[in-house]
C-alpha cells in the first residue's frame, strides 16, 4: 500500500493527483536546442515548487511530465491548485540571455485525479492521466479533473 492509499484508508483524508505536461516541449527542444528544453524544465519545476507546500510532494515523471501529490486536499481544492500553477507557468516568458529575445511562451496542460477508498495507485495515475490528455484536446493551457463534464464528452467520443 503506498502513502497515498495509507492516508486515504486510515485517516479518511483526502489525496490528489496532478499530473502536468508541459504543452509543445518538443517545439523548444527542436528550434532552440537541448539546454533550452532544460532551462524551460527548470523553470516549471520552480513554478511546481513555489505553488505546492507542507506535505504536498512535486517531482518530475518523465520527460517533460511532472507528479503533484496533495496530501488533505479533495478535488475541489486541487483543482484550484493546479490552475493556479497552470496561470503561473503561462506568465513565464522564455528570454535568450544574449540577446534578450523571447523564444516563447510557456504552457502546461495538468489532469487531476482524487484517490477514492480502496483504489490502487495505477487507476488514479490513469485517471489523471486521461483527464491531461483531455486537457490537450481540448486546447492546451487547460486544467481538467476527473468530473469535468468535457471528459464524458471524450469517453463519448472514443467508444
Amino acid at each position: 500500500m503506498t502513502s497515498a492509499q495509507e492516508a486515504v484508508a486510515s485517516h479518511q483524508e483526502a489525496v490528489t493527483l496532478l499530473l502536468c505536461d508541459i504543452d509543445h516541449f518538443k517545439k523548444f527542444n527542436d528550434c532552440w536546442g537541448h539546454q533550452t528544453g532544460d532551462q524551460v524544465l527548470r523553470l516549471v519545476a520552480a513554478c511546481l515548487s513555489e505553488n505546492t507546500k507542507g506535505r504536498d510532494t512535486a517531482a518530475r515523471y518523465g520527460g517533460e511530465e511532472f507528479a503533484v501529490v496533495l496530501r488533505g486536499t479533495g478535488l475541489e481544492a486541487a483543482t484550484r491548485v493546479a490552475d493556479q500553477i497552470r496561470q503561473t507557468v503561462e506568465t513565464k516568458k522564455l528570454v535568450k540571455k544574449s540577446t534578450g529575445d523571447v523564444l516563447g511562451a510557456i504552457t502546461i496542460s495538468i489532469g487531476v485525479a482524487q484517490f477514492g477508498p480502496g483504489e490502487s495507485a495505477d487507476t488514479v495515475i490513469r485517471r489523471a492521466d486521461a483527464c491531461m490528455y483531455g486537457a490537450k484536446h481540448h486546447g492546451r493551457n487547460l486544467v481538467i479533473h476527473q468530473d469535468d463534464p468535457r471528459m464524458a464528452a471524450l469517453e463519448t467520443s472514443a467508444a
